[in-house]
């Protein structure tokens, strides 16, 4: 899933264009309590809450809260949803009850595969390869849509319930196929890489962002594990030990798989050029920036299996 499609529709239905509110109802998670503990080391268990779920880190300063990006996820669905509609159902392969969503219990902090970029950077830019918070709506406790919210939203506003103000590169949208959650809920992504590896977690999992093209809903747990292991991958090539795996959706939307990164670092020692281009109310001249990615990004995933 790439990204010039969604923003596309985004801004058009938005450049066109209730009352918010909190659904509380518990999205149960795969794994019980008692097997996400047998999955984590002592120092893992100590980072649960008082609900046995993971106390995951918060926003960089300067970005918004996730308070915030639930309240313009929902208030951005409900002032575009007739345009984006069509093609959220298309992605979830069944209608969306779209006047009763409400955001789910948690969003979840997605880190960007870009290092923090300069304030000469094109601002535009900067919140196209900025941090998001993914947030899902759901209906009956089921997730129907994942809006990505980008942490940089700061410019947008709402009235009444509604965007009144979308700013550009903010929103980004996905339809949840039946039977799937996007992103896997932490605990489960723990627990999937402790039995896939056969080995304890160590660490309350991150959720990072892939480098473009890759979209939010191509978002990905980086999961620590208590000791190294020997991981070979799927197509069998050499094997590969690892102190920490990825969990996430690169293997279809309902289950989530195991991997590991693939070294896509060229010549350019980790520079990547990102293009913007022309919006219409912008420059007609393509816009671009040279972005360092972070140390630990994602491009392409491995899926592996433990070694025997």
């Amino acid at each position: 899933m790439t990204l010039s499609r969604r923003h596309a529709t985004a801004v058009v239905a938005l450049q066109l264009a209730g009352v918010l509110a909190c659904a509380d109802a518990k999205l149960p998670t795969a794994a019980t309590e008692s097997e996400l503990r047998a999955a984590l080391t002592v120092e893992a268990q100590s980072q649960l809450d008082a609900e046995g779920r993971f106390v995951l880190a918060l926003q960089a300063p300067g970005e918004i809260s996730e308070s915030d990006a639930k309240q313009l996820a929902i208030a951005w669905w409900r002032s575009t949803v007739g345009f984006v509609r069509p093609v959220a159902e298309r992605d979830r392969g069944a209608k969306i009850h779209a006047d009763d969503l409400q955001p789910c219990p948690r969003a979840y902090y997605a880190v960007s595969a870009y290092e923090p970029t300069a304030e000469h950077i094109d601002p535009l830019i900067q919140k196209m390869t900025a941090s998001r918070w993914l947030v899902g709506l759901c209906y009956g406790g089921t997730q129907e849509v994942l809006v990505a919210v980008s942490a940089l939203a700061g410019d947008a506003r709402t009235h009444e319930g509604r965007i009144s103000a979308p700013g550009l590169h903010n929103f980004f949208f996905f339809g949840v196929p039946v039977g799937g959650r996007i992103p896997v809920a932490p605990e489960d992504a723990a627990v999937t890489a402790s039995m896939r590896t056969g080995t304890l977690v160590a660490a309350a999992p991150r959720l990072l962002l892939r480098s473009r093209p890759f979209s939010a809903a191509n978002a990905v747990w980086d999961v620590s594990l208590a000791n190294d292991v020997l991981l070979r991958t799927a197509q069998g090539s050499a094997s590969r030990r690892a102190t920490s795996v990825l969990v996430g959706h690169f293997q279809g939307w309902r289950q989530p798989a195991v991997g590991l990164r693939r070294d896509t670092r060229g010549p350019n020692d980790g520079r990547e050029t990102v293009r913007l281009a022309p919006l219409r109310r912008a420059s007609a001249s393509e816009r671009s920036a040279a972005l360092s990615r972070r140390p630990d990004f994602v491009s392409d995933v491995d899926p592996v299996t433990k070694e025997n």
